[in-house]
């Protein structure tokens, strides 16, 4: 039995607790508590059952909700520190707030909303540098998956970021290169959300704006806001080689080797020995192969795969097949990429049995082997079978791998679909191409992408429907596939053969609008339409104001190719192409863009600037032979000037040197370092022989040694007289004159040797130019001194492939 004092005070507190029986709200249960704790310690006695009941409860509601509150903090988390925010206006206090709380929610379109709303009121200060790189985390989430092209949109709202981000680490003297961020969102360093940026335009292929973020970049490094580490300048180098731009590639190198306090790494040399083994320098991925070895690091497999895409790039795969032999000698495994390469170095040269060997060798190691499963053929492997097949004209052995596929556990991807679309489309097989686009969505569930829509764009323009193509547009966009550089070379190329030069036009500088950086493909093309079909109408009444209209708009894409970093020797011969619509003769062609583009921006000419050069000379004399003709088809032929230059590189020319009889010389053949030693006489005293002189002289076939003495000898002819001989001529006589268009082809001539091995077609073409003009013939004696650094060019096997896979496509039809 209790007292009767402490029934009666436990009365009291069980009658507090009677008035609200149920305690539903966090108010009444303080309210109660409250009260109960009025009760002084020294009161307290003993109490009844019912009485200690109610207490219990008091007690769990009290730590449900504590349970409750301290859910509710972390769901909904109070402000930053007072500091922050603690003079800002109160909803600008709310958009903060909120803004955090969307970050680490992952709802990037309140956060984003928020920001832009703090834009507008120019309260961006009061967000700070972990802010800001959680919010540019958020948005470069998207870059995870491949197939996502960011839109203008997200570009325009990751550079303003950006340029937030950087503005709050300055006025905070931010030094660090990890800012603290709050629980649960992403922690970027400086370096990462650069990245997001470069990846982000390197993915909408906009090099220009890669390189306005590397400049800002480079300015905080130099400035001391930030150092980043080795992988930050790797990922820079790998994004320029993929988007092309090779030059910007060395520029991040040379950034990286500057700096003091880092150390290239296996992956910085990997994706540099891909840069230079995409611009053809096969012996500095050699040398940096051999830098790496030599820093004693671990071997490891991506820095020789590297080397193998470059020996791939020239072709070399003698060179491949000893780089393997060695990676075996010295226990080094080849992985998956390894073997691909290789499949894809054998498919390209044409060694079918050797690609398949090395399939085969791959599903050895799959099957002895349970730690190399992962060496069995995937889908880069049967989408490299299936580009040699359809390479070769063999469309059935290319779509028997393809049905094989899912039988091997292989699922066919975009790729797939779009190698087998453009085998058919070379064959004009319309049908086919569309079966395949249409069986890769509605069979397979391969997502619509940029390149099976090129391929399908490409097919409709080789056909001549121009309205199909515009659909064909219409659709990529209705599906929300993002065009792409592939898809605007597509429709330039489409409306070229369509001979629209104002519809090739358009979509040039529609991918412009869209800040897609054209490459070289893009810029030949929409320069060479404009040459052959720039206002044709015009060409009828007035080939002046065609060739003048042609150069207007040439010229404009050729700016624009500068402005961007592209213009390289193709699209430099296109301008060339189009200055000789203008030009009265060679030598005026040659002095506007000769010497103020190729020389004067260090661009090196190659076969193809020679060969138009002697193309429109020739052009020219059979103009003038044939006057009765009118001017519009003596005129026509200029237009396909390329072309026509690139058929008689390729084609089939009789190749004979003449073995006539001039003065010996006794005077040692110059060299590059002295060319004008030679008291050889210069083209300008050589007189004209007679045509019966050179008739009367007994030919033979020209064997390389031939071609290749004859090189020598027009070398020595262009380095008797260097530059000036050009400049005399051309002042001395009037514009057009044999003289000055002679002086301008022995220039170019000249320029092309030390840079580029010859053609052989346009040695013999050069050759016979010069001896129909000015009765040139070479000495019967070869050059007394050797010139290792002439070298000659073989006719072009593509081509030749190329007309045999023609007669192996004829021969199935038939």
């Amino acid at each position: 039995m209790l007292p009767q004092s402490a029934v009666s005070s436990r009365t009291t507190a069980a009658s507090c607790l009677l008035l609200r029986p149920s305690i539903t709200t966090a108010a009444s249960a303080t309210s109660t508590c409250s009260r109960l704790q009025r009760f002084p310690p020294s009161t307290t006695r003993s109490i009844t059952v019912r009485a200690a009941r109610a207490a219990a409860k008091v007690q769990q509601e009290l730590q449900r909700l504590a349970e409750r509150e301290r859910r509710e903090r972390d769901m909904h988390p109070g402000y930053r520190p007072a500091s922050s925010v603690a003079n800002a206006p109160v909803d600008v206090q709310r958009a903060v707030h909120v803004l955090r709380s969307a970050v680490k929610d992952q709802n990037l379109t309140v956060a984003m909303a928020n920001y832009r709303a703090l834009r507008a009121k120019n309260a961006t200060a009061f967000l700070d540098s972990a802010d800001l790189a959680g919010l540019i985390a958020r948005n470069g989430e998207r870059l995870a998956d491949a197939a996502w092209v960011p839109g203008d949109p997200e570009l325009k709202a990751l550079a303003s970021l950006f340029s937030t981000y950087r503005a709050a680490r300055s006025r905070s003297g931010d030094r660090a290169d990890v800012a603290e961020a709050a629980e649960d969102v992403p922690t970027l360093t400086y370096a990462d959300v650069a990245t997001v940026l470069l990846r982000a335009y390197a993915r909408r292929q906009n090099t220009s704006a890669m390189d306005d973020v590397w400049s800002l970049v480079m300015e905080d490094v130099d400035a001391g806001r930030t150092s980043p580490p080795v992988a930050f300048y790797n990922a820079a180098i790998e994004l320029y080689v993929r988007d092309g731009a090779l030059a910007s590639a060395e520029t991040v190198y040379g950034a990286l080797v500057a700096r003091t306090d880092l150390v290239p790494d296996a992956t910085t040399y990997a994706a540099l020995i891909k840069a230079r083994a995409a611009a053809g320098q096969v012996g500095g991925c050699v040398e940096l192969t051999e830098r790496w070895m030599a820093t004693g690091d671990k071997p490891q497999i991506k820095v020789f795969n590297s080397l193998l895409m470059a020996f791939r790039k020239e072709r070399n795969t003698d060179a491949m097949t000893v780089l393997l032999a060695q990676l075996d000698a010295n226990d080094i495994m080849p992985n998956i990429i390894t073997y691909n390469v290789l499949v894809d170095a054998y498919a390209k040269t044409g060694q079918q049995d050797k690609a398949l060997a090395v399939v085969a060798r791959m599903r050895e190691d799959a099957d002895s082997k349970d730690w190399r499963s992962h060496c069995a053929p995937d889908i880069f492997t049967n989408n490299t079978l299936i580009d040699m097949f359809v390479a070769d004209g063999n469309l059935d052995a290319a779509v028997a791998v393809f049905d094989a596929m899912p039988g091997n556990g292989v699922n066919p991807d975009a790729v797939t679909f779009t190698t087998l679309m453009n085998g058919f489309r070379k064959q004009n097989d319309l049908p086919k191409v569309e079966e395949y686009f249409t069986r890769m969505t509605y069979e397979f569930g391969v997502a619509h992408s940029a390149s099976p829509y090129s391929v399908l764009i490409n097919a409709y323009g080789a056909a001549g429907d121009a309205k199909r193509v515009k659909q064909c547009y219409d659709d990529l966009l209705a599906n929300g596939v993002t065009p792409n550089r592939l898809t605007y070379r597509s429709l330039i190329r489409a409306h070229e053969k369509l001979g629209d030069a104002d519809g090739a036009a358009r979509w040039y500088w529609e991918m412009r609008r869209r800040s897609i950086t054209p490459d070289h493909g893009c810029l030949v093309s929409a320069m060479r339409s404009q040459i052959r079909f720039r206002s044709a109408e015009a060409a009828k009444l007035d080939q002046v104001e065609h060739a003048t209209v042609a150069m207007e708009a040439v010229a404009k894409i050729y700016k624009d190719a500068h402005r961007v970093g592209r213009a390289n020797t193709p699209v430099c011969n296109q301008f060339l192409s189009a200055k000789l619509l203008t030009a009265h003769s060679v030598a005026d062609a040659v002095e506007a863009v000769f010497r103020e583009e190729f020389l004067k921006r260090d661009i090196t000419p190659d076969s193809l600037t020679l060969e138009m050069l002697l193309a429109h000379i020739k052009y020219m004399e059979d103009a003038k032979k044939d006057a009765s003709k009118q001017d519009v088809e003596r005129f026509r032929p200029l237009l396909n000037l390329a072309q026509a230059a690139q058929e008689m590189m390729t084609g089939k020319v009789a190749a004979v040197v003449e073995g006539s009889h001039v003065e010996k010389s006794t005077d040692p053949t110059p060299t590059p370092s002295s060319p004008s030693t030679s008291t050889r006489p210069a083209f300008g005293v050589i007189t004209p022989t007679a045509a019966k002189h050179s008739s009367a002289t007994p030919t033979r076939a020209a064997s390389r040694d031939d071609i290749l003495t004859l090189a020598q000898h027009l070398y020595v002819l262009a380095c008797a007289k260097p530059a000036v001989s050009f400049t005399a001529a051309a002042s001395a006589s009037s514009p057009g004159t044999v003289a000055a268009d002679v002086a301008a082809l022995l220039v170019v001539y000249r320029a092309l040797v030390m840079a580029h091995p010859v053609n052989e077609n346009v040695v013999l073409h050069l050759a016979s130019t010069l001896r129909r003009l000015v009765g040139w013939v070479p000495p019967t004696t070869p050059p007394q001194s050797k010139m290792p650094f002439v070298s000659l060019e073989s006719s072009n096997a593509r081509v030749i492939a190329r007309q045999a896979r023609g007669r192996r496509v004829s021969q199935q039809k038939g």
